[in-house]
């Protein structure tokens, strides 16, 4: 491979479990067993520049149980076998700006039809156009269906893959899709989470979907200006910048300015605002009227039921969990830090301390 192996925004990086550990999930008639704990890789490139490569590349490898995609390149010099590391020294991974995206869908969008195996277009279309950006509804995909779906009762998780307008790095990527997270397998967006795509091992038991790659045919997604989106999720739950909005205000954008996203601050907003005892029930009722009142000629009375019913209620879900969660962690990083002066026997913390154990460990 040469030095700038991986470095083309077209290129898909497989990396390849040397020690045969099982990177899909194995079904047999006593349960499924997840996937092994593989820790050493090999690595290669596949140059995708079409909707119908990546198709292609997804089913040369999908029987193949020991590989799986990362979005980043392995860094030069690095040699194999090696582990998989982004986030801290040494790091055998870095980002690379790519023009195809994976977006796994892992949580209840709407309801799942009779038919979604044989005929996965519009369930595929739907849950599109419910839960990621206005610029994915109309855009071609390649769907490959997670290793879980069929396995339960309406149970249909699904790996979307897209191809860019332009390409763009991870930090984007994540920026881009934050406030729509509450559906998806957020983690799959960083450098070196693996993006499974081996069909599960069935061992004494019938696969129960029997295409599990489809190419839906379609432009690419047209990429926004990124730079004028949110980063952090405190300004998607109502803090940071927009901190001097209050609920109504957010409330007010729903339909004005759009919808999912406006929604998800007013909820942030409240939820926090009145934490720990935050009125959800009238929450619920308040938002379901203004979304089902709102001037917004361009949604459609169905769009406005989903948003204003289960959209709505999975938004409120999501947003308590993941307030109390980062609480959670905070009250755990100030014990932590207080643990730590108690053991060196210190009644008076230095500045620098609290910056790099609070700071830091967030």
């Amino acid at each position: 491979m040469g030095a700038l192996a991986g470095v083309h925004p077209d290129d898909i990086t497989f990396l390849v479990a040397v020690g045969a550990e099982r990177l899909t999930k194995l079904v047999t008639p006593n349960g499924v067993d997840g996937y092994d704990n593989a820790k050493y890789f090999d690595h290669l490139y596949e140059r995708c520049e079409t909707l119908s490569d990546i198709a292609d590349a997804l089913n040369i490898f999908r029987n193949n149980p020991t590989i799986a995609v990362v979005r980043g390149r392995v860094r030069d010099g690095i040699g194999t076998p090696h582990v998989r590391r982004w986030a801290s020294e040494p790091r055998t991974l870095e980002d690379v700006q790519r023009r195809w995206l994976m977006i796994n869908i892992d949580k209840p969008v709407c309801e799942v039809p009779n038919d979604w195996k044989e005929n996965p277009e519009p369930f595929v279309r739907k849950v599109i156009g419910l839960a990621l950006p206005d610029e994915f509804s109309e855009a071609g995909v390649v769907l490959q269906w997670s290793a879980s779906a069929g396995l339960q009762e309406n149970s249909a998780k699904m790996h979307l893959w897209f191809r860019l307008s332009q390409a763009v790095d991870t930090v984007k990527v994540r920026q881009w899709l934050r406030p729509w997270q509450m559906y998806m397998d957020f983690a799959v967006l960083q450098i070196g989470q693996l993006h499974f795509t081996a069909t599960p091992i069935f061992e004494g038991v019938d696969d129960p979907i029997a295409k599990r790659i489809v190419l839906i045919d379609g432009p690419e997604v047209v990429v926004p200006d990124i730079s004028n989106l949110d980063i952090e999720v405190d300004q998607v739950l109502g803090a940071s910048k927009y901190v001097g909005k209050s609920y109504e205000d957010h409330k007010a954008a729903i339909g004005e300015v759009d919808f999912h996203t406006s929604m998800l601050r007013a909820v942030g907003s409240f939820v926090t605002s009145n934490w720990p005892s935050p009125d959800l029930e009238w929450l619920r009722a308040d938002l379901q009227h203004h979304i089902m009142t709102c001037e917004a000629p361009a949604r459609t009375h169905d769009e406005r039921v989903h948003r204003a019913g289960r959209h709505l209620d999975a938004m409120i879900e999501w947003v308590v969990a993941t307030h109390k969660g980062r609480l959670e962690q905070q009250d755990r990083v100030f014990q932590d830090f207080a643990d730590k002066l108690q053991r060196e026997s210190r009644s008076q913390p230095m500045a620098s301390d609290l910056l790099n154990d609070f700071f830091g460990g967030r």
